[in-house]
């Protein structure tokens, strides 16, 4: 019962304002897609499986907008979320107010719900993050291969969710030769290699197709240097904004997380070092890509910090009563949008970010960066279709050329957009012709 009522509130949270709309980023280009039919490509960073579920649901299910569609489906993914965090950490705490408050934490994180409200892969990605994280925990704490299979099925359909889940092959690796038992270490070795490829080849197999875009991720020299060189001005930068991202979606369970370590460290070497494997390709390279929504690749890294994060709570419960553990977790549950919103006051007050303010508020000003909700912002596709209209083109507009094309692109295709009205050189220009 007590889950239940927590799942609705955390649904009714991510669709209170039904978001009938589109936001910036991605959005618009994920949007035309899912309803444009079934997709067989890849997408740069494969998005096959999200697209395609996502345009199923589209057709499916009966709601009166697309818009709102689409965003209930994602919604749908950010709770489930949410309940398979919860589940997660039960399995490692047995107790059921600290896996609410482990899934709080997560549900009010930041990036997640950001993502739970725009219309994006990465609440989908997340679950296959959780179910995967899970059934290779259960494995470990066996020292046995019983899910194996399961494992790996859900890996290969988590590298056609988003290709980002090939960072976890160190881990697969790191799994098949903790849990051999009599096994030498070629047998072992091969089975990883094995393993590997059951999950590689349906991802691999895209590349053999010249239209397919997912081979510029192995072929195209742009993300290459993007992401596999190494300037150390670029990696400096990275890492503190890493940290910032860190700090702002979890606040005060940073503290339980880093017992978690300690005590992970301390008792539990073997998953302290199963931690960091699973972490730390994922966050290194978020930390290395730094593109202007780069805080999204950071979530299967923070699904495993959580893990910590739920055993860091339960070492700290055993020590206190359970009328202060109430009141620590009731506290850890909700004060995260507090901080949102205590961050958002003061931060509006600085005099120094006036300008900020000014150039960023054509997107919301800072409550777009500082509040994870997506209310009260603003439509890309009402602003685009104006700024068209009007014929003058603002000085924001650089900062979302991209994206004001993706909007015009896909207004000319759905209200035939009209052409826009002369501009004061072309005035000029047929006053001279008369």
């Amino acid at each position: 019962m007590s889950i239940g009522l927590f799942a609705l509130v955390i649904a009714l949270i991510y669709l209170y304002h039904g978001l009938d709309f589109l936001t910036f980023g991605d959005s618009v280009n994920h949007y035309e897609t899912i309803i444009a039919g079934w997709n067989p490509s890849t997408g740069a960073v494969t998005h096959f499986l999200y697209k395609n579920l996502a345009h199923a649901w589209y057709i499916s299910v009966p709601i009166d907008s697309g818009i709102k569609s689409i965003h209930v489906f994602v919604a749908i993914w950010g709770v489930l979320g949410v309940l398979l965090v919860h589940l997660m950490a039960f399995r490692l705490s047995q107790s059921i107010v600290l896996s609410i408050t482990v899934a709080s934490v997560w549900a009010f994180s930041f990036s997640h719900w950001k993502t739970a409200e725009i219309i994006e892969v990465y609440t989908m990605n997340s679950c296959l993050v959780v179910v995967f994280l899970s059934l290779l925990l259960l494995d470990i704490k066996d020292r046995g291969r019983k899910r194996l299979w399961a494992i790996l099925l859900v890996l290969g359909l988590l590298c056609f969710v988003h290709i980002q889940g090939t960072l976890f092959y160190p881990l697969m690796l790191a799994y098949v030769g903790y849990t051999r038992q009599d096994e030498t270490l070629l047998k072992s070795l091969s089975l990883a290699l094995l393993c590997l490829g059951v999950c590689l080849s349906p991802t691999l197999g895209c590349l053999w197709f010249p239209e397919q875009p997912l081979r510029e991720v192995f072929f195209g020299g742009g993300y290459q240097e993007e992401v596999l060189s190494l300037d150390p001005m670029v990696i400096v930068k990275g890492f503190l904004q890493s940290i910032m991202y860190l700090f702002y979606n979890f606040w005060l369970a940073l503290i339980p997380m880093a017992y978690g370590f300690r005590m992970l460290w301390k008792h539990h070497r073997r998953f302290f070092w199963f931690s960091l494997i699973a972490a730390g390709p994922t966050y290194f390279f978020s930390m290395r890509y730094i593109v202007s929504d780069n805080y999204v690749f950071f979530l299967p890294a923070y699904l495993v910090l959580l893990g910590v994060f739920a055993i860091g709570c339960w070492y700290i419960s055993q020590r206190l009563t359970k009328r202060t553990q109430m009141l620590v977790f009731v506290m850890l549950m909700i004060h995260q949008p507090i901080a949102y919103q205590s961050s958002l006051w003061i931060v509006e007050q600085l005099p120094v970010l006036e300008e900020f303010k000014k150039r960023k508020a054509y997107k919301g000003g800072l409550r777009y960066y500082l509040w994870p909700g997506m209310n009260n912002n603003v439509d890309i596709l009402s602003l685009s279709k104006q700024i068209y209209l009007s014929g003058k083109t603002p000085d924001f507009i650089a900062d979302f050329d991209w994206q004001y094309s993706s909007a015009l692109n896909y207004l000319r295709k759905t209200e035939g957009l009209p052409p826009p009205p002369p501009t004061e050189p072309e005035l000029l220009f047929y006053e001279n012709l008369k």
